[in-house]
């Protein structure tokens, strides 16, 4: 028996001696690399005139990083380096796109866009402004609510239907709209109307269903120079051309 606790005391203590080794001399680790941000300018400009391209989107690519360019076009974006970067321009008006970096150091990317078609809205006073086609909407005013804006138009026929179409299928709307009694369409008072031309080449006297309500009825769009919106009275505008 005194022989067989020595042996055991043997073992206790080896343990002991090789948990303290381990526990003094732990296994190493290789610290993570920190984060690389990389500071990526430029400026984004139109490539038919060379202009600058404002409120355009600067996204990183599968990421929700994004900003806007200044008046001047230019902007700055910060992204996580170390590793090949997508960076995408985009607005309504241009053709988007992308250009990739290697994201190892602060960098210069400089996109030039090529633009889509406009279209065209002369007031009655003869000045024309060219909109975004894709950022074109129908739209009312709510008072103390702002705007309930729409792809398609709320119109009213002259037999009272109602009909909803979509800007893609509009060639042109000839006004100013002006107020009309139209019961079959509004039985509050008069109703704003305004010719349509589609583009199926029938033509059609529509009536504002909105307005029968005593709203603004507009159309709204992003200027396609300055990237602001803008917002037309339909009683104030003599003609709309959609391409």
């Amino acid at each position: 028996m005194p022989h067989c606790k020595r042996i055991l005391l043997s073992i206790s203590a080896l343990a002991m001696l090789s948990f303290s080794a381990f526990a003094a001399d732990p296994p190493r680790r290789h610290a993570a690399p920190a984060p690389l941000n990389v500071k990526i300018t430029g400026v984004v400009t139109d490539a038919t005139t060379g202009k600058p391209v404002a409120s355009a989107d600067i996204s990183i690519v599968n990421s929700k990083i994004k900003v806007a360019t200044d008046a001047d076009g230019k902007y700055t974006i910060t992204a996580q380096g170390g590793y090949s970067v997508g960076v995408q321009a985009a607005r309504s008006g241009y053709t988007a796109q992308t250009k990739t970096t290697p994201a190892t150091g602060d960098t210069t990317i400089n996109f030039s866009l090529q633009p889509t078609a406009t279209a065209s809205v002369r007031d009655t006073a003869g000045t024309v402004t060219q909109v975004d086609v894709e950022s074109f909407k129908f739209a009312y005013l709510v008072p103390f609510s702002g705007y309930v804006s729409s792809n398609t138009g709320n119109f009213c026929l002259a037999d009272g239907t109602a009909a909803h179409p979509d800007r893609g299928e509009i060639a042109k709307l000839i006004g100013p709209a002006t107020p009309q009694t139209q019961s079959k369409c509004c039985t509050l008072g008069p109703v704003m109307s305004m010719q349509v031309v589609f583009k199926n080449g029938t033509t059609s006297t529509v009536y504002l269903a909105d307005s029968c309500f005593g709203n603004e009825v507009d159309v709204l769009g992003r200027e396609h120079t300055t990237g602001q919106f803008v917002y037309f009275n339909l009683a104030n505008v003599a003609e709309v051309d959609l391409p």
